[in-house]
């Protein structure tokens, strides 16, 4: 195998990848390789200490590649290296020669972990072990540590699920967009105590990133800065300045009378002209003029300098504290996010007035302008990010590296609630979705309660991860306790309640077979369906059977991207329809 050179943009599946650091005397050696070794047509790439091998791709193949590269004429550090979830992998670290190893720091501390270590990995200055994300998805860090990082890689984690540029972020940010909402709701606890760096059990700094990464990855808040930046706004501004009579005579007897109190030089009135006898036929060559000029609003242009400053401010200070915590991971995408927020002013502000201590807000000047009030919405969630804790929210999207299949789970509740909001109305009794700890704001999904719903004449209830215990009697079940993702507890005036259960599952293997043993040992169910992340266009609906309303057993393709949640909604009409006309 000899060097070869690469294209740009050239899609390469590897095997196996080795990077070389000289550090103290010694040299250390970090080699990562796919467990199935993935049959490709071998051949070496070399970049200064990084030496890959593998072959050419087809795009079409890209997701069952277990490692992928995009070769580019930056250095390695900083080219797109993926590894896929549900793939193993070998990790393996020797240190030839070097008196102290390095420890290795790598990876979340999950329970069961990613990185498993070999039972005889100890010997002198070797480390081996296997890798598995699991459903694991995103960016992490792999970092061999001494007295300072001695070598930095970072991986990308693509999901083969759903698009990991798609479907994933929109997941993620449809996620975000619901927590970071909770602080301009008139029913939040907005006056809770939260101060950064006082509270240990608050974390260093992890309510923060759920906000900022919201801000920095807003759309509609990128589209108010675009908005700013192509068409500032102007004000209507009236100046004085000097006009001179030949180009502008005056019109009133106040400008006149001004002119002649002015040092002046004079001009030869006409004689059709009326003017006073004291003016002995001149007039003044100049005279003062309140000009009228259309200029940008420097109220608002000032107060979008200091929004960005005080973003970029606020990175940088968390950035800090995740680097003095040695969480590697999490200031990654704080870096991450520096950049794309430094990106944002793609055409520089200029600060037309001083800095002021407290900056002034023109709440009045940015309600004229609808596309530009989201900068102060922006502003206000900084604010009130301040008086607010976030535990136990901060660990559903928390962290560059994420729990897909969990993620899933949470995205599809939320996509059956705004399902079930359109077919008909929440009750106005039903308390939100999050609730209040002493200082912690949390969600409360699995209540027992359940969120009421009213439609079609019927009060339907949605359940999350309720728990049916065995038992006689309606909502229970027949023989060992189940616990179904989502239940929908429809309630019908003089009739007995009917179950609808959901279940998301993120690899729906021998799911279906799971939905029939719900059906048949839970009583008062009628149907039982799989929510599933599938490329199909229509739902899978087994055939109704004879004597009942509604089909028993289905699967709905859900994902964020498409138009796929529209057939949950067009079914669950249908569903209530045929509930509330049931004979």
């Amino acid at each position: 195998m000899g060097e070869r050179s690469s294209n740009p943009g050239e899609l390469w599946s590897l095997s196996r990848i080795e990077w070389r650091q000289t550090c103290n005397d010694g040299e250390i050696v970090l080699r990562l390789w796919d467990s199935q070794r993935w049959e490709t047509r071998e051949h070496m790439l070399s970049w200064s200490n990084v030496q890959v091998w593998g072959g050419p791709l087809d795009p079409s193949l890209q997701s069952e590649a277990p490692i992928l590269l995009v070769p580019s004429e930056t250095s390695f550090p900083v080219m797109p290296l993926q590894l896929r979830e549900q793939a193993s992998y070998r990790l393996e670290v020797l240190w030839e020669g070097a008196p102290q190893p390095p420890s290795l720091d790598c990876f979340p501390a999950l329970s069961p972990p990613l990185l498993r270590s070999d039972p005889g990995w100890h010997r002198p200055y070797v480390y081996s072990g296997t890798l598995n994300f699991r459903d694991y998805v995103g960016e992490t860090a792999l970092v061999l540590r001494g007295d300072e990082d001695i070598l930095r890689v970072v991986l990308e984690v693509r999901s083969r699920k759903i698009g990991y540029l798609d479907d994933y972020v929109v997941l993620l940010n449809d996620l975000g967009r619901r927590l970071a909402s909770l602080l301009l709701r008139l029913d939040s606890p907005v006056y809770a105590s939260f101060r950064p760096g006082l509270q240990p059990s608050l974390g260093v700094g992890d309510e923060q990133f759920l906000l900022l990464r919201h801000l920095v990855r807003w759309p509609e808040l990128r589209h108010s800065w675009n908005m700013l930046l192509r068409q500032p706004p102007e004000v209507l501004t009236r100046a004085p300045r000097k006009a001179r009579t030949v180009q502008h005579q005056p019109r009133t007897s106040t400008e006149l009378a001004a002119g002649y109190r002015c040092r002046n030089s004079w001009l030869q009135a006409p004689a059709s002209l009326p003017l006073p006898e004291a003016a002995q036929g001149r007039l003044p060559a100049t005279f003062p003029h309140q000009a009228l000029t259309l200029q940008h609003d420097p109220s608002i242009l000032e107060f979008a300098l200091q929004l960005h400053e005080r973003v970029a401010s606020m990175l940088s200070e968390l950035q800090e504290r995740y680097e003095r915590a040695r969480r590697s991971s999490l200031v990654l995408e704080v870096e991450r996010l520096q950049e794309e927020w430094t990106r944002l002013l793609t055409r520089p502000l200029q600060r037309k007035t001083s800095r002021q201590t407290t900056p002034k807000v023109p709440r009045q000047a940015l309600a004229r302008h609808p596309r530009l009030v989201l900068l102060l919405e922006a502003w206000d969630l900084l604010d009130l990010s301040l008086r607010l804790s976030w535990k136990g929210l901060a660990d559903v999207i928390l962290g560059p590296l994420r729990d897909l299949a969990t993620l899933y789970e949470y995205w599809c509740f939320f996509a059956l609630m705004e399902a079930l909001s359109e077919v008909g109305q929440p009750h106005a009794s039903t308390p939100p979705w999050w609730s209040l700890d002493g200082a912690k704001l949390q969600a409360d999904l699995s209540r027992s309660e359940g969120f009421g719903f009213h439609m079609q004449g019927l009060d339907v209830w949605l359940f999350y991860q309720r728990r049916f215990s065995p038992g006689d009697g309606m909502m229970r079940s027949y023989s060992v306790p189940l616990v179904p993702d989502y239940s929908l507890e429809v309630r019908r005036e003089g009739k007995p309640p009917v179950l609808l259960c959901f279940d998301a599952k993120y690899r729906p293997d021998q799911s279906l077979e799971k939905m029939h043993a719900y059906r048949d040992a839970l009583r008062g169910a009628l149907g039982c369906y799989v929510l599933y992340p599938g490329e199909e266009s229509e739902p899978t609906i087994f055939p109704v059977e004879q004597g009942s309303w509604l089909p028993g057993v289905g699967a709905f393709s859900l994902r964020p991207s498409n138009q796929s949640q529209a057939w949950l909604v067009h079914f669950l009409r249908w569903a209530m329809e045929q509930l509330a006309n049931e004979g």
